[in-house]
């Protein structure tokens, strides 16, 4: 899961409603566990977030245009490293 630490005025995320300390446990049924997770769940166009805010547990749907900014900001995190040895990690 990762933290939101802030959110963006007049975007995505806050006109669906998210909030500063908003836990982001999954996109789409794909758990989240570090900003790549992120990156690559939240690329579609349809998004089913499940949230945890104050020890409860919600759903977010929203639809987001081509290209559109979600509007987070999140808090510092360590990336998980694999075995993959990819270049950008």
């Amino acid at each position: 899961m990762i933290k939101v630490k802030d959110i963006e005025g007049g975007t995505l995320a806050e006109r669906a409603g998210f909030k500063p300390g908003d836990r982001i446990l999954s996109i789409n049924g794909e758990r989240v566990d570090d900003l790549i997770d992120f990156q690559v769940y939240s690329s579609d166009e349809k998004l089913d977030f499940e949230v945890e805010r104050c020890d409860e547990i919600y759903e977010v749907s929203v639809r987001r245009a081509a290209g559109e900014a979600l509007g987070f900001d999140f808090e510092e995190m360590r990336l998980r490293k694999c075995n993959n040895k990819c270049v950008f990690c």
